[in-house]
């Protein structure tokens, strides 16, 4: 899902006529017939560029695995322009399920994504059991972040499921459950006060 989300917003602003450059921790690049997105190989804590050069940073289902969020965040905020947009897809902990799944401390047995309400359980307790290899924010707390860099949020919304089976991993119930579990979805998704459930928070914030 991430994926997706992600290559549907570089084709969307490339069509927008934006000079698009990413950020990955191995060089690559990617390329249509008419255009060409630079993506450095690099740290996000410390991005080689000016204050002020960008009008757009997106962090998609990324700030949950660098090693100082905060600073990332910082970074974002400084190469921003004054008015520019900041956009970050997270995981949300009010999602019951752990999407990056955590491992048994003592086993480092990879416990099943499937198993629920791993996410509720704090974690000062938590980390005596499992061992968790990404962060997992509650919308109250990823806000918090952003706005102590000095964001002003303009939009805070949710991400649910497609059940679409990119990874190809799905397990054979949940494919034939997919059609039901995806109106079971939209409803959710569709309903205040059940929707902020969703598996991922989308906040849009304003320098």
């Amino acid at each position: 899902m991430a994926d997706t989300l992600q290559l549907f917003a570089r084709l969307v602003l490339m069509r927008m006529g934006w000079n698009l450059i990413g950020k990955k921790i191995a060089d690559s690049s990617y390329t249509n017939r008419k255009n060409t997105i630079r993506l450095l190989c690099g740290d996000i804590q410390r991005l080689p560029f000016y204050p002020g050069t960008f009008d757009v940073v997106l962090l998609n289902e990324v700030l949950e695995h660098v090693p100082n969020d905060d600073i990332a965040l910082q970074e974002a905020y400084r190469v921003l322009r004054d008015g520019g947009t900041l956009i970050v897809f997270s995981p949300n902990r009010l999602f019951p399920f752990e999407t990056h799944g955590v491992f048994a401390r003592k086993s480092n047995y990879k416990i099943p994504h499937y198993i629920p309400f791993i996410p509720y359980i704090p974690l000062r307790i938590g980390k005596y059991f499992f061992l968790y290899w990404a962060r997992n924010y509650y919308p109250w707390e990823l806000r918090k972040k952003i706005i102590s860099v000095g964001f002003k949020i303009i939009v805070t919304d949710y991400v649910w499921l497609t059940f679409e089976n990119i990874s190809g991993a799905q397990p054979g119930l949940i494919k034939r459950l997919a059609p039901l579990l995806g109106r079971l979805v939209y409803i959710l998704e569709h309903t205040p006060l059940l929707n902020v459930f969703g598996t991922s928070q989308v906040i849009i914030a304003r320098k």
